[in-house]
């Protein structure tokens, strides 16, 4: 008989070691295929619309010149690198407010490495046509064929769309010194000839989008070191690798766990399972070495059963892996799998997976060979073993109990190791499944805060000069009339908008500090930092610091009036402008006599700011507006709106929404925090969604918060997560069940003379039966106490925000399905007690 005959046919006769060796194998296998697949089809489509919305680059690099553009390019660390070229910034619209767009270029690489999509039409192939981004396109009212008009110099230029484009450069990621028109992206796409044109007039600047091999922050850093750019003029695209790319190395971390995970847990259940039957089939081995084979010849066995094992699973897990993983990329992140045709990286892991098993398979049949040969024949043909050992000392301690309770000790104290193992085992799968459960918990967002929130940037730098806070990287900001209109869209309940005050100080006389504000100045005065020479800077004013400007519209006065004026002040005055209310965060046991309050109503204050003149980098000015106090309240500002409420423990200056503008003291709203209503039509949510995004469009690096999309996000992550958590807590328990039934098993078939003298002299099956489900319930329970221990300790000292007793129903459940799982695995062995006979037990054997 051939050899590869003969080990399949040994193999296959061994039906219940056979069955459960190729169960453990196709369903790990099964599960490490549908993890790989599953997991690349996820992270491959998020790395895809991370590079749609935040272009594909890791770096850009500022006003290169066209020798250092070449020596970046040709870098042997460079994948791909694309040429962006700025014509300056332009006025395109003066009312109702002043908007300013970016020209510029870019080459055909950097518009595949941007992922630049044209929404309709084409890109300019004329000097005199343009494409816009579609924010742009909305703003000013204009469509394909229609002009726009580029204000600069007292010159105007008319350019004809030919294209819209999608919105980009909002989201993408721009340096913190930001100066539009050098250092942005083009908001209208110009043709090669006529940025040449600008060239020729040294009107641009050359920026360039680098793509590096290696993906990270630190590789960045290390290749600007290399080349010797400095970080000013460079930055890294952190919008792509934080906010796009934050869920694709999540995955990667859990798809890792995931793995190791299974394969340790195959790893134990495939070595006791080869132990089992090594020991079980002591004599089969001892007769085919009397017979003539050698321990060559049986590890040759070994090896063809192996590979017969890993064929067969092969041949059953891969096509159900792939079919499966589909199904949880639907129930995850939506969409579908890798289709028919399979990428090279899943197929390479898949083999990678049907090695690694196999090696497990080999090596834990070899190991567990390997030990019982260590026997002699004679040794296997009497059944001696040493899955059992005599520890006499411990008989020795324990001489003086109940036969029950000593009897019971020293079926719990054999294959110790064994059953160490599946105490641990046990233990890992519930605190994995029950921290499973809190991290979805507490990674869930609570939707306590606003639906959308746009701020017009991220990052805020600044420098002191004469006392003053002065903006280095100044930006557009949101226009009340815009606000105004986003208000007034059907399902909207409120918006919570931060006036932009950055800059902007109040500015006291000597005599208008009264012993609060005094104390106030003393407190929180800041350092007055670099010395510039400004002749309009007045001498003799005292800077408020810590001060809120609020702007509020009508309806805020009114509440404002209300609660703290008794409506003394008119609306249509407050209307008028350069009207302030002063809000003082004192407490009632604080509150002066009204003589010792400095400032009181039709007092005037005045409120300066130290800025940067538009578009440039060293010139400063300072201006001062003058208001008029038409009340000082002294109770720390609160107001509410709709369900919202606001508050706030500084000095709070409010003056009316009609205030804010590009050349007063605010130029409008830094940031909104928009509401919506509870019950709202899925039409109402769209068109606010929309007018949102357009909102943000306008400002390079502008922050836009969605919590739907958040939400969404959140969920599908949290479904990766159970699911995943859910499949391990099944195959730990699973694989821990035929290890508790493996030792049972052994127990049962290799101390069967034991168990035959014992009902020899008396001992009912029952009794007996009893005695081993108590010995399975002993580690069982050993398994709850330490899990139950550890997830007391973690619980109590990380005080989880839905409550402890919300979380230990997780506990319970896993417990649960842990003991029922292990309680039914018990049956099949325990079966085995009374199906042999005691005469042939007890009879000696010559």
């Amino acid at each position: 008989m051939p050899i590869w005959l003969l080990s399949v046919k040994t193999l296959v006769n061994k039906r219940v070691f056979f069955s459960l060796l190729l169960l453990v194998t196709i369903a790990s296998l099964l599960l490490l295929v549908l993890s790989s697949a599953a997991i690349h089809g996820i992270k491959a489509a998020i790395y895809e619309k991370s590079a749609l919305k935040f272009g594909n680059h890791q770096l850009v690099m500022n006003d290169l010149t066209a020798a250092k553009a070449k020596t970046i390019k040709a870098d042997s660390d460079v994948k791909a690198s694309g040429e962006v070229t700025l014509a300056g910034s332009y006025l395109l619209s003066e009312s109702p407010k002043e908007i300013y767009g970016t020209i510029g270029y870019m080459d055909e690489q950097a518009l595949k490495i941007g992922h630049i999509q044209l929404l309709t039409g084409d890109f300019p192939d004329e000097r005199d046509k343009v494409a816009i981004e579609s924010a742009y396109a909305d703003i000013l009212d204009v469509k394909i064929g229609d002009c726009v008009t580029l204000k600069a110099d007292s010159q105007d230029s008319c350019y004809r769309i030919s294209g819209i484009v999608k919105d980009y450069s909002s989201y993408w990621t721009v340096p913190d010194y930001l100066v539009k028109g050098t250092n942005d992206f083009p908001n209208l796409f110009v043709n090669r000839d006529k940025i040449q044109s600008f060239k020729q007039q040294g009107k641009t600047k050359s920026n360039l989008l680098v793509v590096l091999k290696n993906d990270s922050p630190e590789t960045a850093n290390i290749f600007m070191d290399k080349n010797k750019v400095k970080s000013e003029d460079a930055y890294f695209n952190f919008n792509r690798y934080d906010r796009g790319l934050s869920d694709y190395r999540i995955l990667s971390k859990l798809s890792t766990s995931f793995n190791i995970i299974i394969v340790i847990a195959v790893l134990f259940s495939v070595y006791h399972i080869y132990m089992t039957v090594h020991a079980h089939y002591k004599k089969s081995m001892a007769i085919f070495m009397a017979v003539g084979a050698t321990g060559k010849r049986l590890y040759h066995i070994a090896f063809l059963q192996c590979l017969f094992i890993i064929l067969c699973s092969s041949v059953v897990a891969v096509p159900i892996g792939l079919a499966l993983s589909s199904l949880f990329i639907s129930l995850t992140y939506g969409g579908t799998g890798t289709g028919f045709f399979l990428p090279a990286v899943i197929v390479g892991r898949m083999i990678l997976w049907i090695v690694m098993i196999f090696l497990i398979l080999l090596l834990s049949s070899v190991f567990s060979l390997r030990k019982q040969l260590r026997h002699s024949i004679v040794q296997g043909l009497n059944g001696e073993t040493t899955l059992f050992t005599r520890n006499h000392s411990l008989y020795e301690k324990i001489s003086g109990l109940p036969f029950a309770l000593k009897y019971l000790i020293i079926q719990i104290t054999g294959q110790l190791k064994s059953k160490a193992i599946a105490v641990i085992s046990i233990s890992f799968g519930i605190i994995l499944l029950f921290f499973t459960q809190l991290y979805a918990g507490e990674t869930e967002s609570t939707g306590h805060g606003p639906d959308y929130y746009l701020a017009s940037k991220i990052t805020t730098v600044s420098k002191t000069i004469n006392g003053f806070q002065v903006v280095l990287n100044q930006n557009d900001s949101f226009d009340p009339a815009w606000a105004a209109e986003l208000e007034r869209m059907k399902g909207v309940q409120a918006i919570d908008k931060k006036t932009y005050a950055q800059g902007t100080n109040m500015l006291l006389e000597d005599n208008q500090l009264d012993p609060f504000l005094s104390n106030w100045r003393d407190r929180y005065s800041g350092r007055v930092g670099e010395y510039v020479s400004m002749p309009e800077l007045p001498d003799r004013l005292t800077i408020i610091p810590n001060t809120d400007f609020i702007a509020v519209n009508d309806d805020s006065f009114q509440y404002l009036n209300s609660k703290y004026l008794s409506n003394e002040q008119s609306l249509s005055e407050f209307k008028k402008g350069n009207s302030i209310l002063l809000f003082y965060p004192i407490n009632d046991s604080e509150r002066p006599d009204a003589g010792k309050v400095g400032l009181k109503k039709g007092d005037l204050v005045r409120l300066g700011r130290i800025e940067l003149d538009r578009g440039s980098e060293s010139q400063y000015r300072y201006r001062q507006w003058e208001y008029e106090v038409g009340g000082v309240i002294l109770q720390p500002f609160a107001i509410q709106s709709g369900e919202h409420f606001r508050t706030s423990d500084r000095i709070v200056a409010v003056v009316h929404e009609n205030d804010l503008g590009e050349n007063s003291a605010f130029r409008g709203y830094e940031s909104l925090e928009i509401y919506v209503q509870d019950r709202i039509d899925e039409d109402s949510m769209n068109k606010i969604d929309k007018a949102a995004k357009r909102l943000a469009a306008y400002f390079p690096g502008s922050l836009f918060y969605s919590d739907r999309e958040q939400s969404q996000k959140e969920k599908s992550l949290i479904n990766t997560l159970l699911i995943l958590g859910q499949i391990l807590f099944v195959i730990i328990t699973l694989f821990t069940a035929i290890s508790v039934s493996l030792i049972l098993y052994s127990t049962v078939m290799l101390k069967q003379k034991e168990y035959a003298t014992l009902r020899a002299i008396g001992m009912s099956l029952r009794k007996l039966k009893r005695f081993l489900y108590l010995e399975t319930m002993v580690y069982s329970l050993a398994a709850f106490l330490i899990s139950g221990i550890f997830i007391f300790i973690q619980m109590y000292s990380s005080s989880p925000s839905k409550g402890v007793s919300h979380y230990w129903m997780y506990y319970y459940i896993a417990v649960g399905i842990t003991f029922g799982c292990i309680m039914v695995s018990t049956f099949i062995p325990l079966r085995g007690l009374g199906r042999f006979s005691l005469s042939d037990k007890l009879r000696s054997e010559n």
